[in-house]
């Protein structure tokens, strides 16, 4: 079941496993939006939803820039356009209120897989699972 959100779409609890993939880059080098370009038949920031959701975050969000909206996410914007991914970080972390966020760069997905990496969808559950084991650590003090 999907976390009860607030009107601009955070989670209401603290128990959300939330995927954002930052897509506020300007794509100068690339040449067009990175997030709008196809791999593999799928636009690539998609392939990048699809692995944090296939992982088990939820809600998925955009972080900055366009392309999200355009591809159906919900996009976080920007708290200072043009200022980098640290500044897509800390838009994520103040718009989610929740202790667990799963971030990913739009751009990363298409490295690793051009250079042989593997693509791990299970790391939002391996979070949660660490989070739980914490969590289950406190009761018990």
């Amino acid at each position: 079941m999907p976390p009860t959100v607030t009107g601009d779409g955070a989670p209401r609890h603290q128990n959300a496993l939330i995927g954002a993939v930052l897509m506020g880059g300007r794509s100068s080098r690339f040449g067009a939006d990175k997030a709008l370009a196809d791999a593999g038949g799928r636009p690539l920031g998609l392939r990048v939803a699809d692995a944090l959701s296939q992982g088990g975050a939820d809600p998925v969000v955009a972080v900055g820039g366009r392309a999200g909206s355009r591809l159906g996410l919900v996009t976080v914007p920007d708290r200072a356009a043009d200022q980098g991914p640290l500044a897509g970080l800390a838009s994520i972390l103040l718009w989610a209120r929740t202790g667990l966020v799963v971030v990913a760069l739009v751009d990363r997905l298409l490295e690793a897989a051009h250079g042989g990496a593997e693509v791990r969808p299970d790391i939002p559950q391996l979070l949660r699972a660490e989070q739980d084991q914490g969590d289950h650590q406190d009761d018990e003090q």
